[in-house]
């Protein structure tokens, strides 16, 4: 019993250190996978390196003959560079709903409505978002003018704020006015 005891365990030891020699060798290979797939990423960063600096040379040599010709000032393509920064940090901003939110809260929904149209790639998450702001800030109704009696125009201006659900005085008009018009501005 004592020896078919130890030759049970004999063979499970066995068969652990056949699995942790598997497991060794998949390892070593997937290492040895992983060190061409570096060799190979360290040639191509070279060759990027190296296109990266012919690119170099070739912006630096045309801005020279643009400068020479009077065609460019020594600043302006610093300030280009500048300004597509900001420009893309722009469109990166105005891709966060909340602050698009903010934008629409504080500009009004006619100016936010105009972020799209005027940028294609800036106004991405402004129309995304816009059906939930115009139901989150619906338009106010404006009313101007009117009369107390036939012969007596108003020159008056008021609003009514739907989210607020009050009526507020506007600066008078110039000229008094009555009868019925609408119009609908910005939908």
């Amino acid at each position: 019993e004592g020896s078919r005891s130890d030759f049970c365990d004999l063979r499970s030891t066995s068969l652990r250190i056949d699995v942790l020699e598997h497991l060794v060798s998949e390892q070593g290979q997937a290492m040895a996978r992983l060190e061409q797939r570096c060799a190979k990423l360290k040639e191509e960063n070279i060759v990027l390196a190296e296109a990266n600096e012919l690119l170099s040379e070739g912006h630096f040599a045309l801005c020279d003959c643009l400068h020479t010709y009077g065609v460019l000032s020594h600043t302006q393509p610093q300030e280009r560079q500048t300004i597509r920064r900001c420009l893309r940090l722009l469109e990166e901003v105005l891709q966060v709903p909340e602050l698009l939110v903010c934008v629409a809260e504080a500009a009004g929904m006619a100016s936010a409505r105009m972020v799209s149209p005027v940028s294609t790639s800036h106004g991405t998450g402004m129309r995304r978002l816009l059906p939930s702001l115009a139901s989150r800030f619906p338009p106010s109704l404006h009313v101007f003018g009117g009369h107390v009696r036939m012969d007596q125009p108003l020159d008056t201006a008021e609003r009514f704020c739907p989210c607020q659900g009050r009526w507020e005085a506007l600066p008078r008009m110039h000229g008094a006015r009555f009868s019925a018009a609408t119009a609908t501005v910005s939908n």
